[in-house]
């Protein structure tokens, strides 16, 4: 009985041993799986790939039409822009729009009240009243002259009469006849010439008024003021100290920078009118893509405003050289806004589609941000996974060239690699 106890003590004992010496080995079957995961560099892990449900594609040749994206903004166009200055000095009076008011051509915006215009009107009057005065001066020598002319002639009309009558009756000789008729005849002379000095004398004076009052017009219009106002001026002789400012292009009235009442003079800008017909898109580029823009070049845009529409145009211009601060080249686009949807002062984002490149590249989804670097997760031979480190080149939609870091035919990670990126950063920690 005792050796059986004895027996049965000794049993459980080796039971107990085996269990215990089975849970070892399993532990270390287990640190060895985990051994076996990273015991390769930092740049290699072997990962079982359904866990991450990874998808891989080959790094391949492929036509790619480049796009060179920016953040852009729209701007008035400034070959399209009127800048609308005072043309003299004077006080603002009435104004007749506000920012925002759409324009048309010839459209008054607004009155100046001013002095010069008042001195410009005087003087015209003063001149005509100075003309009136000479040919009146004038005139009255000339039909004194003209009276003393005429009553010599009928006198020596009389004598001729008198010498052709005596003459007939062979009571005066014929030289007697002839010297009247001589006399008759440069006394008709001198009359003639004295009405035409006057009239002449008339046409002069008329002349002088006619160019001043010309001249009084045309400084008016410069002015702005408009030829049927200028006509009632002339006409009724009254002095109007008002002159109006009108549009000289239809748009949109961006700026007004003037009250009523305030003081101005020619340096000042009274008004900005733009015609948003037609905008400017402005934006900078940066200096690893300037050899792949250049006028000509199609841009596409959108804007928060409208999110689902892409609007469409050229590129006009692009700037011959670099921003020293910012390290950037500005370029430009001009939109066509025939239905005033866009405004200047709009931010947008705007892609450049470049000439399209025969270039080594793979899908965007496989290149990943490791800190200031970009790489790929190659899928090796072996099954294990590699991180490389690439140079990027130019994008399209879809696809992102590789200028080095990976060879063609190689299997990167497509779907799931971002996952990788996490794994490979939690392990370099």
């Amino acid at each position: 009985m005792q050796y059986f106890r004895l027996f049965i003590w000794i049993s459980i004992c080796l039971i107990i041993l085996s269990a215990l010496l089975v849970a070892c080995g399993e532990q270390r079957e287990t640190a060895g799986d985990i051994r076996s995961v990273y015991k390769d560099d930092d740049t290699t892990v072997e990962i079982n790939r359904s866990d991450y449900a990874l998808q891989t594609r080959p790094v391949a040749m492929r036509t790619l039409e480049s796009v060179v994206e920016a953040s852009a903004q729209l701007q008035a166009n400034s070959n399209a822009v009127t800048r609308i200055a005072a043309p003299l000095m004077g006080r603002v009076g009435q104004i007749r729009v506000s920012v925002g008011d759409a324009v048309k051509t010839g459209q008054i915006l607004m009155y100046i009240n001013s002095q010069e215009i008042a001195s410009l009107e005087s003087e015209l009057f003063k001149a005509e009243t100075e003309i009136e005065a000479e040919l009146s001066k004038d005139l009255l020598d000339l039909d004194y002259e003209l009276e003393q002319a005429n009553a010599q002639l009928a006198l020596i009309k009389k004598q001729a009469y008198r010498a052709r009558t005596l003459n007939a009756e062979k009571i005066a000789a014929a030289a007697e006849m002839e010297a009247a008729e001589t006399a008759l005849e440069r006394q008709n002379l001198l009359v003639a010439a004295i009405a035409k000095k006057r009239s002449r004398t008339v046409q002069v004076a008329e002349r002088k008024k006619q160019l001043a009052l010309r001249t009084l017009q045309q400084k008016l219009i410069v002015l702005g003021m408009q030829s049927k106002d200028v006509t009632a001026i002339l006409t009724n002789k009254t002095i109007d100290t008002q002159i109006p400012i009108s549009a000289t292009q239809p748009g949109v009235v961006l700026e007004r920078n003037v009250n009523p009442g305030e003081m101005v003079d020619t340096s000042k800008t009274l008004l900005v009118i733009d015609d948003l017909d037609n905008l400017w898109l402005v934006a900078d580029v940066f200096e690893q893509d300037l050899g792949l823009v250049r006028v000509g070049q199609k841009v596409a845009f959108t804007v928060d405003s409208f999110p689902n529409k892409k609007f469409q145009s050229t590129l006009t211009f692009v700037a011959g050289a670099i921003n020293p601060e910012t390290r950037t080249l500005a370029v430009r686009a001009e939109i066509q806004n025939e239905d005033l949807k866009l405004k200047p002062k709009m931010f947008a984002r705007m892609k450049i589609y470049v000439e399209p490149r025969r270039v080594l590249c793979v899908p965007k989804s496989a290149v990943q941000d490791a800190g200031p670097d970009k790489v790929l997760y190659i899928l090796q031979a072996n099954g294990k996974i590699r991180e490389a480190p690439v140079q990027i080149g130019m994008e399209s939609d879809q696809y992102i060239e590789i200028k080095s870091g990976a060879s063609a035919g190689d299997q990167v990670v497509t779907a799931g690699a971002f996952n990788l990126r996490a794994e490979f950063a939690r392990r370099q920690r």
